[in-house]
């Protein structure tokens, strides 16, 4: 999300957050909402990768943006991460 400065000065710079999660059900909710709390401006992104409980889901209702990693592992999520998403920060 790029925020403007309305008097045309440099705009902010963009702010991601990445949070890989794998059958994070119970807790997810939570980190997304403490985040948005803390980082307003920010995109906040929970990748889910393979998952059999509602991650997704509940990540979603908590206002991040969801995306998928269907390999198993923390090493092809983060690879996701890192290829899908473009942010300065």
């Amino acid at each position: 999300m790029k925020v403007e400065d309305p008097a045309g000065a440099e705009p902010e710079k963009t702010i991601a957050v990445l949070i890989p999660c794998y059958n994070k059900e119970l807790t997810i909710g939570d980190v997304v909402r403490q985040f948005r709390s803390q980082l307003p401006q920010a995109d906040i992104y929970v990748f889910d990768y393979n998952s059999s409980d509602r991650t997704a889901e509940v990540a979603c209702q908590a206002g991040a943006i969801v995306r998928y990693e269907r390999r198993q592992g923390k090493g092809f999520v983060v690879q996701s991460m890192f290829r899908q998403v473009e942010a300065d920060i």
